[in-house]
């Protein structure tokens, strides 16, 4: 079961961003831990952008799959999909590699799901890397990046009741926690007891109002 799903109180908070973004990669662990923290108080979701001014038709046709194993990784959870995200952006920005081949993908996602089974199963993401609902997600984050006007990545809407906050760029852990504190006061509370009955601990390592499409 998604632990994402468990207590829904009607709060999404989603996180724009794409493989290749440098400035979302310095966002990866504060995301993963205030997820962790909030898991069950709201529900969480990545959402695939382009990157402003980089995305030429070359490179998203070289890259495709690389956003596309995002997917896969998303249709088994949330938490699958930020864990094996913050991993590719280690590879690729920290490590060096080049990730424009499915098989570095996929010994990737080996790899985490060998040390994190119960964080990635590695024969859903095989599949889920060819199958048709991947590749129909990936197409509707585009879309919902277009319908929301979102120009910057990273970007973090929080919706909750018909409002809506947007924060652009980078954002730390605590402006997250603030922002979402801001829209539905009370949460903080609700985070503080997640911390001490110990339901944090997945981590791989350890602005403006706005209608926005849910």
């Amino acid at each position: 079961m998604d632990i994402f799903s468990q207590k829904p109180v009607g709060i999404k908070a989603i996180f724009y961003t794409h493989p290749l973004c440098a400035t979302s990669r310095q966002m990866h662990q504060d995301w993963l831990q205030f997820c962790a923290d909030y898991q069950g108080l709201a529900q969480f979701k990545i959402c695939i952008g382009q990157l402003p001014g980089g995305d030429t038709s070359a490179n998203i046709a070289k890259y495709s799959q690389l956003t596309l194993s995002v997917k896969a990784a998303a249709l088994q959870s949330a938490r699958a999909a930020g864990v094996y995200l913050a991993r590719l952006g280690e590879a690729i920005f920290d490590e060096g590699k080049d990730l424009s081949s499915m098989n570095q993908m996929v010994l990737i996602a080996r790899s985490l799901a060998q040390k994190n089974p119960s964080v990635l199963d590695y024969s859903r993401f095989v599949t889920g890397l060819t199958s048709k609902e991947a590749a129909r997600s990936l197409g509707e984050d585009l879309k919902k990046c277009h319908i929301n006007r979102i120009h910057t990545l990273p970007t973090v809407t929080f919706t909750h009741q018909g409002k809506g906050i947007k924060l652009e760029g980078k954002r730390t852990y605590d402006q997250l926690a603030q922002a979402l504190d801001r829209l539905m006061p009370g949460l903080k509370n609700e985070r503080i007891k997640n911390r001490v009955t110990g339901l944090s601990e997945w981590s791989i390592l350890q602005k403006s109002p706005a209608k926005l499409v849910r």
